[in-house]
């Protein structure tokens, strides 16, 4: 058969105009891109308008000397700060009043080995958090701190003067090494038996930051945010059935014809991590950041201790066949070789950056937004890292939470280093006056003189 050259000419001369139409009305895409644009530059605009005008409270948690309590009571308040979840409902709030879901942050801090305990959230929420640590922990003395004794203060507001005092700098922040659906050790781990109850896996933690000499001090914060919507559970439940998939044997019979059927072998461990995925995504659970500076004069810098300190005190609730810990290359302040042999570009400029970038992230308790837009924004000049401000991002629930950041049982409290009430608190004696003297009571509405 001829091959019909009229028809492919055809074809080419219908493409070529259908090509040229295009580019006429060009103008047409400009209009549906700028408002794409416009419109996520905006709610990155408001939502920080939003998060700059939020009101914080912060306070610090002086401990008393006795704590009966295991880190399942921190997992009760954890669940309790959960149930203060906000997220936008109307048109309003999202495009006017560019509302964002309230963050809060749990901090533990070391000032030469003096180990403090804090705990920050919006003023509007703070009395539902007091009012779950007090329910857990009656004996708990909370002390309000003011923005002016905050203790960032205690070093000046930018990297650049902090270098300058002198002080060297190191900062970083903590990554799983699997999707974060995979759990890691918790304190239920740690109490397969009677004597093991009493091991406080908070111990380790608290031991490396009372190591901090009279000259270095570390700052750590962990910042959560309730997870919003089905999101976490729905991708847990996915890696689930990839699981399955994988255990998935395909039978032939002569009568019934192909069929399949899902068999976990006892022992085997995919069985173990579906079974540990779908008790991980069960609980509440928060979008995470873990951050922390170590700050010290020259001379009593330790490169060992500020690289590895907090990542081997979190490297006890590693699995290997579930999840672990390890430090961010992507947001720590180091500058290093790429494949061991190619130098690094403007080391000391991008060294700089990533300084300055993670001491303003911590000075603000900045936990990472929820837009790409807003992300892009973040980027600075001479940060390369560029990746940081994503997998720095992850999901851990109560369980987790509450077993990297609580308050130390009694084994742990024994150890002079941590900031601790002497003596008990008791409530008020009974009969104490509400409102004041009688006379002054006599004023208040329904109170007759």
């Amino acid at each position: 058969m001829p091959f019909d050259n009229s028809a492919t000419s055809q074809i080419l001369e219908g493409i070529a105009a259908f090509r040229s139409w295009i580019i006429s009305i060009w103008w047409l895409w400009v209009f549906p891109i700028l408002f794409l644009l416009a419109r996520s530059l905006w709610l990155a605009y408001i939502r920080e308008w939003y998060r700059r005008h939020l009101v914080w409270s912060m306070y610090e948690l002086k401990i008393p000397r006795e704590i009966l309590r295991s880190p399942r009571a921190m997992e009760q308040v954890l669940a309790s700060i959960y149930a203060l979840v906000n997220s936008p409902g109307n048109i309003k709030e999202t495009w006017w009043d560019g509302e964002v879901t309230k963050w809060s942050s749990l901090e533990l801090v070391s000032f030469g080995g003096e180990i403090r305990f804090f705990m920050r959230a919006t003023k509007d929420n703070w009395t539902m958090v007091q009012t779950a640590l007090y329910s857990q922990y009656p004996d708990l003395e909370l002390v309000e701190i003011p923005e002016s004794e905050d203790y960032i203060h205690r070093m000046p507001p930018t990297a650049e003067e902090v270098l300058k005092i002198p002080r060297r700098l190191f900062g970083s922040e903590q990554i799983l090494s699997r999707p974060d659906v995979y759990p890691i050790r918790t304190y239920v781990d740690f109490e397969e038996s009677e004597e093991d109850f009493r091991l406080d896996p908070f111990a380790t933690l608290l031991e490396v930051l009372g190591k901090c000499g009279p000259k270095e001090e570390l700052w750590m914060q962990i910042l959560i945010r309730p997870v919003l919507g089905d999101w976490w559970k729905n991708k847990g439940e996915a890696e689930i059935e990839k699981l399955k998939e994988r255990n998935t044997q395909k039978i032939v019979s002569q009568e019934y014809g192909e069929t399949s059927m899902t068999r976990l072998y006892p022992g085997f461990g995919d069985a173990e991590l579906i079974k540990a995925i779908d008790k991980n995504i069960a609980k509440p659970a928060f979008e995470t950041v873990i951050r922390y500076l170590y700050m010290t004069a020259p001379e009593a810098y330790n490169s060992n201790f500020a690289r590895r300190g907090v990542a081997s005190a979190l490297n006890q609730h590693a699995s290997k066949a579930f999840n672990e810990f390890y430090y961010n290359k992507g947001s720590a302040t180091r500058v290093e070789y790429h494949f061991g042999i190619i130098p690094p570009f403007f080391p000391k400029r991008r060294y700089l950056a990533r300084q300055r970038k993670i001491y303003r992230h911590y000075r603000e308790r900045y936990i990472y937004p929820q837009s790409f837009a807003e992300n892009i924004l973040e980027l600075k000049g001479f940060h390369f890292g560029i990746w940081g401000w994503k997998t720095s991002h992850m999901v851990l629930n109560t369980e987790a939470l509450a077993t990297i950041y609580h308050l130390p049982t009694k084994p742990v409290m024994s150890a002079q280093l941590i900031r601790k009430v002497e003596a008990r608190k008791i409530g008020p004696p009974m009969g104490l006056a509400i409102f004041g003297e009688e006379d002054e009571r006599a004023d208040l509405p329904g109170i007759g003189k």
